[in-house]
């Protein structure tokens, strides 16, 4: 979750900056003192007294050592001042021996007598937890990059390595190479201020002498910078290896993944559909001859591709797009487009339905004809897909290639038999909607988001397997066009990624809509054929069957991994999709992804936004990260969900004080008007900064309200903001005006309204 690091990074921020003022303040406190007091004769009191003990001062130092490390006690004060008090040389044996010694003894005590209570704190850190498998396995290299990087605790992870796999021999000569380094660079700084207070910095010694050892430091300082950054790499590297089912290091894919072909997804011989088809897959074109070197190839033409080719050339880069099915990608031809035109036909049946509390009434029950609404889906679709289109791209410069592209090195990729050599490429292959392994239904056969639109007949009865976003919104809208629809899903509510409160809502609606719902089902079997099926069910200790006519399954998406020869071009994937970091690239550094084939967050605008920074990263070595991204979401029920940033349980797992103010719809005159009261606007907030975390809108057009939530998160408002701005009145919106509002009455305590009411008294 993008959401939850954004806000782990901005708590640690916020810490940073605590540390940092703690930091200037004592080195300012030392300065003073070092000006105004008698530090120099401090010292060397306490310096002659150190070496009149001979070896007993360094011994006894070691000791300290070994018992701050045990006790959980971070030793760095220890290492630098060991500097100060020996210099370089003793000062760094000393520490060597200390270290590794109190770190020899945690490993064992943990090891030995302290399991049950280390495995009790390491399993509350998902860091640590994650290591486990990984150490266990490769013990030695595990414990090497671990102590390189200063990402772990060296006193915590002294007791969780002892409940590992590591050998103990491994974890001495591992802990002994891995802390030189930064135990170097410490000790160095004391030996450094041992000589500027002893006064020996400008005292006869020569101005090269002062250069080479400041020199020496800085130098010293980059070491430990660079093995840093080499060391968390590798270790992110290996800790990946173990999700996912990594094989030598990748994914075990499907061997035969059943791929939806353009042919199933349209009606072949609609007048729409050929239209759509001829846009954005012409069968008899002959793909261009490649270029010498492209400045960036692009496989996939959904959202992310489209938007990273025209962007690119667009700034004048010389592209390559490769697409294999129809371009556009799931949103024009299986995804937001077709689904929304369906959904806004079945809440215009509703709506007819519904008029007699508006003063409206029919001499007849409205008739729906779904193969209208059918075809003035494709009608549309068929329209927009010029925007998506073949010729359009050509037109901007972009060399469209239609076939299977896929790698044959870290720089080329090959479409049917076509080399294109890159400078820079993107994955941009999305996902499909996933199987479900289930006794007979491919033998019954079922329909999935991307074939029901090719539905011309309305059928009596509607089996919906899954009530994720998808499942809910198609069988609602098939239950407003006269479908009996059964809704299943094995969790205990649908929606189950949304507010509960908001789910809950929803899922009095749909019922209402006649969705019959079934929690907690497992599915045991499908038979049947045509349109004679039946589902054998399970829900706690009761078997019962449902006949149906259709089947749609809805559990999930899978990335496009297969047939694109990743492991040839040296990138780096697990079965949630191709690893990126939080600039979108890949293992190979010239590879970078974005959409569906890389984030948690598959939804065309959060694609669209990844296409952005891809290509700002990719052709302008800019910097810009995925991870500040904030991404909004809706689910196009009736009524809608939206929501953008923290859910109240993720801002507390952040590290916020959290505060929620929740706002019923029906306290907003205007939802009332519209007779669309049952709703709520809620916002989460930090206590502490007042800044919005996370909000959530259930209204009948609440993704056209979220934006002003979005923009506040993005732009770091406060919650007072929102009473502020004035909203239109009547509005829905203003929901969030009465959120503001409720915000600031929060902050009119009795105290302050004491203080008040005697300052109006004195007016008066």
């Amino acid at each position: 979750m993008a959401q939850r690091r954004r806000a782990v990074l901005h708590l640690k921020s916020d810490m940073e900056t605590g540390k940092t003022l703690i930091v200037v303040f004592a080195a300012a406190a030392i300065f003073i003192g070092f000006l105004f007091l008698p530090a120099r004769e401090w010292f060397m009191q306490l310096d002659g007294h150190v070496q009149s003990l001979g070896a007993i001062g360094p011994a006894v130092v070691v000791a300290v050592y070994v018992v701050c490390t045990v006790l959980l006690v971070p030793g760095s004060a220890i290492t630098i001042g060991s500097g100060t008090l020996f210099g370089l040389k003793t000062g760094l044996i000393v520490v060597v021996v200390g270290a590794n010694l109190g770190a020899l003894c945690a490993f064992l005590l943990a090891r030995s007598m302290l399991r049950d209570k280390v495995v009790g704190w390491a399993d509350g850190n998902l860091k640590f937890r994650a290591l486990d498998q990984a150490i266990g396995k490769q013990g030695f290299k595990m414990v090497l990059l671990c102590r390189l990087s200063p990402l772990f605790p060296f006193v915590l992870l002294n007791y969780f390595l002892g409940l590992t796999a590591v050998r103990t021999a491994s974890y001495v000569l591992a802990n002994l190479l891995g802390m030189l380094p930064a135990t170097f660079l410490f000790v160095y700084i004391g030996a450094a201020a041992r000589d500027a207070i002893a006064g020996q910095s400008d005292a006869g010694a020569a101005l090269y002498q002062q250069v080479f050892k400041y020199m020496g430091l800085l130098a010293t300082v980059a070491v430990v910078v660079i093995v840093t950054r080499i060391a968390r790499k590798a270790l992110r590297a290996a800790e990946q290896e173990q999700e996912g089912g990594f094989a030598a290091g990748m994914a075990r894919l499907d061997s035969d993944p059943q791929a939806t072909r353009f042919e199933q997804m349209v009606l072949t011989e609609d007048p729409h559909d050929h239209q759509l088809v001829a846009n954005c897959h012409p069968t008899h074109r002959v793909n261009p001859a490649p270029a010498r070197k492209y400045n960036l190839v692009v496989i996939g033409a959904g959202t992310a591709g489209l938007v990273s080719a025209a962007g690119a050339a667009g700034l004048g880069a010389k592209v390559a797009l490769v697409e294999r099915n129809l371009m556009g990608g799931d949103c024009l031809n299986v995804g937001c487009v077709p689904s929304k035109a369906i959904i806004r036909a079945a809440r215009a049946a509703f709506d007819a339905r519904s008029g007699k509390e508006f003063g409206v009434q029919l001499r007849c029950d409205p008739q729906t004809d779904f193969a209208a609404a059918m075809e003035r889906m494709r009608k549309l679709r068929a329209g927009i897909s010029h925007h998506d289109s073949v010729e359009r791209f050509t037109k901007m410069g972009v060399d469209v290639f239609i076939g299977n592209g896929h790698f044959i090195s870290p720089n080329a990729v090959e479409v049917d038999g076509q080399r294109l050599q890159f400078n820079r490429a993107v994955i941009a292959t999305g996902a499909r909607a996933s199987d479900l392994q289930v006794p007979g239904l491919k033998e019954a056969g079922y329909f999935t988001n991307e074939t029901v639109f090719t539905l011309t007949a309305l059928p009596r009865r509607l089996a919906v397997i899954g009530a994720g976003p998808i499942g809910c919104e198609l069988a609602q809208s098939f239950a407003r066009f006269g479908s009996e629809v059964t809704l299943l899903t094995d969790g205990a509510e649908i929606l189950p990624k949304e507010d509960r409160d908001a789910a809950a809502i929803v899922r009095r609606q749909i019922e209402s809509d006649g969705v019959r719902i079934i929690r907690g089902a497992k599915i045991e079997r499908a038979h049947g054929k045509g349109a004679d099926k039946t589902l054998s069910i399970i829900v706690g200790e009761r078997s019962f069957d449902i006949a149906c006519d259709a089947i749609l399954v809805s559990v999930g998406r899978t990335p496009n991994l297969e047939h694109l020869d990743l492991d040839k071009a040296g990138v780096r994937y697990s079965l949630r999709g191709v690893d990126v970091d939080e600039r979108l690239r890949t293992s190979n550094g010239k590879i970078f992804a974005a959409g569906d084939i890389c984030s948690r967050y598959r939804f065309t605008h959060a694609a669209d936004a990844m296409a952005r920074i891809v290509i700002a990263n990719a052709l302008f070595m800019a910097r810009r990260k995925a991870t500040d991204l904030v991404i909004p979401w809706c689910t196009y029920t009736d009524p809608e969900i939206a929501h953008v940033g923290m859910y109240e349980q993720e801002a507390r797992f952040a590290g916020y004080d959290v505060a929620t103010i929740t706002q019923p719809l029906r306290e907003v005159d205007r939802a009332l008007l519209d007779g669309e009261a049952e709703g709520f606007g809620r916002v989460h907030y930090d206590k502490k900064t007042a800044r919005i975390l996370g909000g959530t809108l259930v209204a009948r057009h609440a993704g056209e309200m979220l934006g002003e939530l979005t923009l506040a998160i993005t732009a770091k408002q406060r919650i007072g903001s929102l009473s502020s701005t004035v909203h239109a009145y009547p509005t829905q919106a203003e929901v969030l005006h009465k959120i503001g509002d409720a915000y600031m009455r929060t902050r009119l305590t009795p105290a302050v309204k004491r203080v008040f009411a005697k300052w109006f008294e004195w007016r008066r």
